[in-house]
């Protein structure tokens, strides 16, 4: 059944259906490429590809998803290894999720030993293709002063630019500081807007934690009055 699905997702991703058994022969040859595709990502569970293997007719997405079914062991076993190889190579192409997953690998240690800098490069290059979690993930970094020299100037910048493209987690986080005056100065009113955003976009307890405000905001006013 995994082997099914795998293949059902990725028939999906190119947009044909394979046939019982299909040959080359039997395809219309406006297809052939896409079949190939099919071909590869079928077999390549079942061997040892090299990222120098890779067909160049195989696209970023499909080396993504391929990496990504590696690291979490849907469809295939788990093989961080592999997972690494298909995200260096949709990274190559390109690719800001690849090099999203890249970072995490080089920070966690995933099919690699840990290399702080590498797992930071990818992050930043991520971030620089507009990918929104990968900017999150830097600021926490920045922030914190994981692997890194902490900046917070410049993980509240990132926070507010994740959260700017409607990543939930850095719209809760940025709600929160503005909320406590936690590294940037105290505004409820800034930190209501963030927690509608985030309960909009179904954060963890974005919703609860609104409503609280508004109860605090409330109070502030009748005092105020």
């Amino acid at each position: 059944m995994k082997r099914f699905a795998w293949l059902l997702l990725f028939s999906a991703l190119v947009g044909i259906s394979l046939p019982a058994n299909a040959e080359m022969s039997i395809v219309p040859k406006s297809n052939h490429q896409k079949f190939q595709q099919m071909w590869w990502i079928q077999s390549a569970p079942k061997s040892d590809l090299l990222p120098d293997e890779v067909p160049a007719m195989v696209t970023d997405k499909m080396l993504y998803l391929l990496g990504v079914a590696y690291f979490t062991g849907s469809g295939v076993l788990k093989n961080y290894d592999k997972a690494l190889q298909c995200f260096k190579r949709a990274a190559a192409k390109g690719n800001a999720d690849a090099h999203h997953m890249l970072g995490h690998c080089y920070l966690e240690g995933r099919g690699t030993s840990i290399e702080a800098e590498q797992g930071l490069y990818h992050l930043r290059k991520a971030g620089e293709l507009n990918h929104s979690i990968a900017k999150y993930c830097l600021a926490q970094c920045y922030l914190k002063g994981t692997s890194i020299p902490q900046n917070i100037p410049l993980g509240i910048k990132l926070l507010h630019e994740a959260a700017e493209e409607g990543m939930p987690k850095a719209q809760l986080a940025l709600a929160k500081r503005y909320r406590h005056g936690e590294d940037v100065e105290q505004n409820i009113f800034t930190a209501h807007q963030w927690l509608r955003k985030a309960a909009a976009n179904n954060a963890p307890d974005a919703k609860k934690l609104l409503n609280e405000l508004v109860e605090e905001m409330e109070v502030v006013s009748k005092r105020i009055g």
